[in-house]
């Protein structure tokens, strides 16, 4: 308080101002709503009529605390004190907070479901670019964050990631990440990650993260994309259309799913077992999107691109002799035969060192196709 006397005193108001915001917006990240909401009240108190620019945000950062605590008749107050458009709220401002303030009476009477007042203000949240594939990345925005150096919170939301809804139980998180762990260690380090995977994540008073009913989410009302997500989607739709006998959209989609996938799920010497899986997961699914090609592409007589799906699945499971039966016939059919001979000597010799195997029939009678060619 004495501070703050002496700041006033000497005209800094502005200065001192923009610091209270810092320490609340602080508060607000590492989960101290309360003692956030106390000290924009005294931020507030400062500039209301010395600064229009840093009271316009610290009215929204306190419409936004309202929010996140339903008090919504409140919030509603608060957005009408930002006169004039904060800098994160670009030009749509003014039709966003006339649709604020009207979700906020209307929440006020009961209108709307509860849990909605917490996404309300995630629309100022920058889109999520993430690259599981290959390399991880995240891009927030149009800006790439650097590498997290706290692994436990990069696996607590690449995890996040690959589940339904991308949510997990604070429960399973724990026996997931900290397995083995005391029950009262394990929630302390979970609590610790979640920190400081909001911090680096968020930019401002909303979050990627949240955690309701026992739960820990990332935002759904965030608009994210994942590359490993978006392959299993395509292969699954492949698939289904696949099975249908709807093969020209089947191809398409796993076309699709084919071209997405630049690289396996990323591990490293540190990475859980629960990656490890995840990573093999999505290698059967690629390896069968090329089978299925390579099938479709056959059919249509387009033995050159069926080829080239056959060296790149051989080029991950050498061991797979009905794909080398298949890359033999695609040469025979393109005219290749001292290629089709060199296939079935490099499938003998695998098949001989590797596993003390002879080739099968299908592949001795290929054998003889290719001497007669």
């Amino acid at each position: 308080m004495e501070r703050i006397v002496e700041e006033v005193r000497q005209g800094n108001v502005g200065t001192l101002g923009a610091e209270l915001l810092r320490q609340a917006e602080h508060c607000a990240l590492a989960g101290f709503s309360e003692q956030a909401g106390v000290i924009l009240a005294q931020a507030w108190s400062l500039v209301e009529h010395q600064d229009q620019a840093l009271s316009n945000r610290i009215a929204w950062h306190i419409a936004c605390l309202r929010l996140y605590a339903q008090d919504y008749t409140t919030a509603a107050e608060w957005f009408r004190r930002v006169v004039s458009a904060p800098a994160l709220q670009g030009a749509l401002w003014p039709d966003q907070q006339r649709t604020f303030i009207e979700l906020c009476l209307r929440l006020s009477c009961g209108h709307t479901a509860p849990n909605a007042g917490r996404a309300l203000c995630t629309w100022a949240l920058a889109p999520l670019t993430i690259t599981n594939l290959g390399s991880f990345q995240v891009v927030r925005g149009q800006e790439m964050l650097p590498i997290c150096r706290a692994r436990k919170a990069v696996n607590l939301f690449r995890y996040l990631l690959t589940r339904d809804q991308r949510s997990a139980q604070r429960e399973e998180l724990i026996e997931v990440l900290w397995p083995g762990s005391a029950p009262r260690e394990a929630t302390h380090s979970l609590h610790v990650a979640v920190s400081i995977l909001r911090r680096y994540l968020d930019t401002g008073m909303g979050s990627y993260l949240v955690y309701a009913a026992g739960h820990y989410a990332i935002n759904p009302a965030v608009t994210l994309y994942d590359d490993s997500r978006a392959f299993v989607v395509a292969s699954e739709r492949a698939e289904q259309l696949w099975h249908k006998g709807d093969l020209t959209q089947a191809e398409e989609w796993y076309v699709k799913a084919a071209a997405g996938y630049r690289g396996d799920y990323f591990v490293d010497e540190q990475t859980p077992d629960w990656a490890l899986t995840e990573r093999e997961r999505l290698l059967i699914r690629y390896l069968l999107a090329l089978e299925r090609l390579s099938q479709i592409w056959m059919s249509q007589g387009r033995f050159d691109a069926a080829a080239e799906c056959c060296q790149r699945l051989l080029n991950r499971d050498e061991f797979r002799e009905d794909i080398h039966c298949h890359l033999i016939r695609c040469y025979l059919a393109l005219g290749r035969r001292s290629d089709a001979l060199r296939q079935f000597q490099r499938c003998a010799t695998i098949l001989a060192q590797e596993l003390g195997l002879q080739p099968m029939l299908e592949t001795q009678e290929l054998l003889q196709q290719i001497n007669d060619a």
